[in-house]
């Protein structure tokens, strides 16, 4: 099936930005072999493949189940997971409209154009691996144990010699005990709060669209009443939802302005220190309704010098 994704996209541009990447995906194999993850649909696990048709201004993607057929259920429940994780329905036309005249991100979004972020399939898969990377400089590392935790408790599934392993589903984590996470490098803290979550989604205490549909601030506060979600995770949450708005509430840790926002400051050449909320919000007065986009243009030029750096 084709699925098509609001102009312009550039999916190519997306293969830059490793962090986006479970561990068995190549980016570079990506171009001949399709972009494959596994889902976690609401009866059973699948695997789909998406092939991009190489048009930034009429995007889409092919989307095929090797060796499995779907039922119509599951391909509409499949067509919204593959929408969120490639972001097929962030329209980028109105910050690039916005965003002419802000002399960092104006630019940027022309030069970068089409690029669109990845995101996990829901809420869950997003703070899933962000909990296990936290305090986690070494990428690789985290990606690893990541992986190893999906290995033990997710489905596999094979496709052109590799294999992939999907998220655990909650139903599938709430037995675990937490001590067994140690061998896969992780700590009984991580596991405890991987597991409550899951436990949460389970019993039905905790869901995940409602959460997804929540304005940004009463989201960040909202999901940081579950355990082991801090004020990073939970920025991070944000700006992964299936939507375009975020918000970069303030997160002042002994005295001093910490995380996006105080990284967004530096990168308008500012100082923390002497930045008010209202400063702050003139700021980025272009991005308005789009923050989220706009911090992932942010990222990729910031993964672009690094690159050009190694």
């Amino acid at each position: 099936m084709f699925l098509p994704s609001l102009p312009p996209h550039d999916f190519w541009l997306t293969l830059d930005c490793a962090d986006y990447f479970l561990r068995e995906q190549d980016p570079e194999a990506i171009y001949e072999k399709g972009f494959v993850r596994p889902l976690s649909l609401s009866t059973r696990d699948v695997l789909f493949v998406a092939k991009f048709n190489e048009n930034p201004e009429e995007p889409g993607f092919e989307v095929s189940f090797p060796g499995q057929e779907l039922t119509d259920l599951e391909i509409a429940e499949a067509t919204q997971q593959i929408g969120r994780i490639l972001g097929l329905n962030l329209d980028l036309r109105p910050l690039m409209e916005q965003a002419v005249d802000d002399f960092y991100l104006g630019a940027m979004v022309q030069e970068q154009y089409g690029f669109k972020r990845i995101a996990g399939a829901s809420i869950f898969e997003d703070a899933f691996s962000d909990i296990i990377k936290s305090r986690i400089s070494h990428r690789p590392t985290a990606k690893k144990m990541d992986q190893s935790v999906r290995r033990a408790f997710g489905t596999r599934f094979e496709h052109a010699g590799v294999e992939y392993f999907a998220y655990p589903r909650p139903e599938n984590l709430v037995s675990a005990e937490p001590a067994s996470f140690r061998e896969f490098g992780i700590s009984e803290r991580k596991a405890e709060y991987i597991i409550g979550m899951a436990t949460q989604i389970h019993d039905g205490t905790l869901e995940l669209q409602k959460l997804e549909d929540l304005e940004p601030s009463e989201f960040y506060f909202e999901i940081q009443k579950i355990r082991g979600i801090g004020p990073s995770t939970a920025q991070n949450l944000m700006l992964h939802r299936n939507r375009t708005d975020a918000s970069f509430p303030s997160h002042i840790i002994k005295g001093e302005e910490k995380g996006l926002r105080r990284w967004v400051i530096y990168t308008y050449g500012k100082n923390p220190a002497e930045v008010s909320d209202e400063d702050f919000e003139d700021l980025i007065s272009a991005w308005k309704g789009f923050e989220a986009m706009a911090i992932e243009f942010l990222y990729y030029q910031w993964v672009l010098s690094q690159l050009k750096k190694s």
